[in-house]
């Protein structure tokens, strides 16, 4: 696996975490059963909106990838994962969250393989 790097803050990484935590009682309810399904995928776009203003991607030279797919595909993701974080309660840590991020949208794999 190739060493991949992050240039960034502490503070702004867990803020986002942080961000979800106080406002529990929100997410809670538009995350219920009561409320549209729509939700989850405006979170996700909006994550996106985010990624697209204040994070960039370098790839490897001669990547074959529309990075708006890649925005795309790893905004999702983090929805899903800031959903079921939500889901389970805000455990574990904003800070142990937002450092599992940074390591998910790193981590590059150069095998996928379909199990038999």
């Amino acid at each position: 696996m190739k060493k991949s790097k992050y240039e960034g803050t502490r503070s702004k990484r867990a803020y986002f975490f942080h961000y979800f935590e106080k406002n529990a009682d929100l997410f809670k309810v538009l995350l219920s059963d009561h409320i549209q399904v729509d939700f989850r995928y405006q979170m996700a776009k909006a994550i996106e909106e985010l990624f697209i203003e204040e994070y960039q991607y370098e790839l490897e030279e001669g990547t074959n990838l529309d990075p708006k797919w890649l925005y795309i595909y790893r905004s999702h993701g983090i929805a899903g994962l800031v959903i079921r974080w939500i889901e389970d309660g805000f455990t574990p840590s904003p800070y142990y969250m937002s450092e599992q991020i940074i390591k998910l949208m790193l981590t590059t794999t150069e095998v996928f393989r379909v199990k038999n």
